[in-house]
């Protein structure tokens, strides 16, 4: 599905970033685990992964059809991303969640509902 991933619908929708396209990818960094999840939504289903030519997004699948494309695009290969690097992009904006291991001293110096810009250092 894509809809809106606006503050007011992800309320009033349960479950809605677990309903909506998303591409999950998972790794390590110096302090564990790390997953990035890019979540697609109305108008802005379209995610470019650069180094991931095989992703192809905001496209109507039938569930045959989606899992073979599951099945046959799990992938092992090792990607490495200096701090900084360009990882992919929206065609126009949504939403990303990031989790990721950190170590008890980690404060964050962003709070719940700020905006934090591309390039914005963190």
């Amino acid at each position: 599905e894509l809809m809106s991933v606006r503050p007011e619908f992800i309320i009033w929708i349960p479950n809605l970033l677990l309903l909506n396209e998303r591409v999950v990818y998972l790794g390590q960094y110096k302090h564990g685990l790390m997953t990035q999840t890019m979540i697609g939504a109305t108008n802005v289903g379209s995610i470019d992964v650069y180094f991931d030519k095989t992703l192809k997004t905001n496209q109507k699948l039938d569930d045959y059809t989606f899992r073979i494309w599951k099945e046959k695009f799990q992938s092992t290969q090792e990607t490495s991303f200096d701090k900084g690097e360009a990882f992919g992009e929206f065609k126009l904006g949504s939403c990303i969640v990031l989790v990721f291991e950190a170590p008890s001293t980690y404060h964050f110096a962003h709070q719940a509902g700020d905006k934090i810009r591309v390039g914005e250092k963190l």
